[in-house]
């Protein structure tokens, strides 16, 4: 005899054995008691979650020639028909295959006669917001005012789509997702009665992965069940058979995150593609992780998550070093990479690039969340003091906000706001650099509104390192975010953004610290900053004999980067 899926084998058969839905199976139990049964029912919710099943359960109410307290007996002629599904006045219609007005047309026509062995004709329409809109019109009038041997239960997963005049006929119950620890119990159920041993961890890893519906969840224990070889079910079991990773492997992935380790974090997704993990799944449940992570570091979301005491206390441990905007930019982040997967023909590159931008988030938005803790302090220390001498206003953190500068009068100095993340204390250099600096704010504004990526990363992790002719120098905090910086697309982010704040004529080069020490060692500025004012404003002379194209070049570049060479034939 053929296997008998589980969630067909354990369909609930009474109201009482419907797991999670009582605000719809108490209401309906006491309509029945009562005689008041409406015409048309409307069953709304996610799927999976028992619709069908409590159409169903109600036809048998409503024809039982036994009825207990609203519940159907289970044991009569009508009841045993309609659960083997052998009766004719039980009509169940697909609306995804059968949506057009030729089929409704066809229902409105024979929901006149009477019924042939029950007592009321039941019509389920599953899915009806797929009916068309000729349709929907169509089945209008029958709806509004059946026989009254006729009841409609309509059941569907996207309420919204259905027209306000089909809704407004209808008695609407919205259904709603299981918790964890409602799945879990029955699944308990389920494995007493096939005789078979689950652990805690196992049950709830199943759970989650089910997202609230029961069907889905009954339909993955059966394949953990026909994976299971002995009677008993574990954990490392059911993580082979959903794809997934255990607990310990993404806790191991935050750690590798939150040190800035990119090596160790690409090293990690290499190991789970040799294991054979679904890439997208993985993406999946890690969104599941950090999301475990912000509930834990919100403390009160905790309840909701379902985990046991020992993974509980593990996932408290490794949310203490990440802040709360961390891992809300962190889902965001990640949730735009899932979506992306779908299409893109290099699904592991787009994982990889995903893990480095994380580490750039984890490693500097700490610095950028206390900055902006101290954005009133600093707002109003800079509404206190002057205006700043223009050779101080060329200091500049890597935020792109200007430091509290002292007074250029008598009186105390302006109260000093530390830096943000990786900013230095080395002043922007070379000829002509002010004019940058002055307009960096905007120039981060428009990088804001039209990259946010690119702006976290500039505004957070790179300054303004200096000015050789048209040549923008800018540094960032380290080797790994001065390659994000350089990506086509970040750094086309840039250059479009000096073009929208007047600068159109620069072009921009990212430099780590290391290489910004020798870029940068040739522009130092003059120690007085009037002479060197002075010099910029003096143009070089020409040598003597020099071509236009010399003269050109050296009014462009510094001296020092000129060097004439005389050879014969040149």
């Amino acid at each position: 005899m053929a296997h008998l899926a589980l969630y067909r084998e354990y369909r609930p058969q009474r109201f009482s054995d419907v797991v999670g839905q009582e605000h719809i199976t108490r209401t309906l139990r006491n309509a029945l008691v009562q005689g008041r049964l409406h015409h048309a029912y409307l069953l709304s919710g996610p799927r999976g979650t028992g619709k069908t099943t409590v159409a169903r359960i109600l036809a048998k109410a409503v024809n039982c020639l036994a009825p207990q307290d609203g519940e159907p007996c289970n044991e009569c002629e009508a009841c045993r028909r309609i659960t083997s599904g052998e009766a004719l006045d039980l009509i169940e219609i697909d609306a995804a295959s059968n949506r057009g007005i030729d089929e409704i047309r066809d229902l409105r026509d024979k929901v006149n006669f009477a019924p042939v062995e029950l007592k009321y004709k039941v019509y389920i329409i599953d899915e009806v917001h797929m009916l068309t809109e000729p349709a929907f019109n169509a089945l209008l009038k029958t709806l509004e005012e059946p026989p009254s041997h006729v009841l409609f239960v309509l059941a569907t997963t996207e309420k919204q789509k259905l027209p306000i005049t089909i809704l407004s006929r209808c008695q609407a119950f919205d259904y709603r997702r299981l918790s964890v620890d409602e799945i879990v119990g029955r699944l308990r159920e389920v494995c007493a009665a096939q005789g078979l041993r689950a652990s805690p961890e196992a049950l709830t890893a199943i759970a989650r992965q089910a997202d609230g519906g029961m069907r889905d969840a009954l339909s993955l224990l059966d394949q953990v069940m026909a994976y299971a070889a002995e009677g008993e079910i574990t954990l490392d079991m059911t993580l082979a058979v959903l794809g997934s990773a255990p607990l310990d492997q993404f806790l191991a992935l935050d750690g590798h995150l939150i040190e800035g380790d990119v090596g160790a974090a690409l090293l990690w997704l290499d190991e789970m593609v040799r294991a054979g993990k679904d890439l997208r799944q993985l993406v999946r449940d890690y969104l599941a992780h950090l999301r475990d992570l912000l509930l834990v570091k919100l403390e009160a979301g905790a309840a909701v998550l379902g985990l046991p005491p020992e993974a509980l206390e593990q996932m408290r441990a490794r949310a203490e070093p990440f802040t709360e905007r961390q891992l809300i930019g962190a889902i965001r982040l990640l949730g735009q990479a899932e979506t992306e997967l779908r299409l893109s023909p290099s699904p592991r590159l787009l994982v990889e690039v995903a893990l480095i931008r994380l580490t750039g988030l984890f490693t500097g938005g700490a610095e950028e969340d206390r900055a902006e803790e101290r954005a009133p302090a600093r707002a109003a220390a800079q509404a206190s003091a002057p205006a700043p001498a223009p050779a101080r206003r060329r200091r500049q953190d890597e935020a792109g906000a200007a430091r509290a500068e002292e007074p250029s009068g008598g009186g105390g100095p302006a109260t000093p706001t530390p830096p943000a993340a990786g900013a230095s204390d080395a002043a922007p250099v070379g000829s002509g650099v002010e004019r940058v600096v002055e307009a960096w704010g905007q120039v981060l504004e428009f990088v804001r509104t039209s990259r946010t990526s690119t702006y976290r990363l500039l505004s957070t992790s790179a300054r303004i390192g200096g000015l050789r002719g048209k040549m923008l120098y800018l540094v960032a905090s380290s080797q790994v975010f001065a390659q994000l910086l350089r990506r086509r697309e970040d750094k086309a982010t840039i250059e479009k953004a000096l073009e929208q704040a007047g600068l159109g004529e620069l072009q921009v080069e990212i430099l780590s610290p290391e290489e910004a020490e020798t870029k940068l060692a040739g522009l130092n500025p003059a120690s007085d900053p009037g002479e060197q004012s002075a010099r910029e404003a003096e143009p070089e002379p020409a040598a003597e004999g020099d071509s236009p194209l010399m003269e050109r070049l050296r009014s462009i570049f510094p001296p020092d980067l000129i060097h004439e060479h005389d050879e014969e034939g040149s």
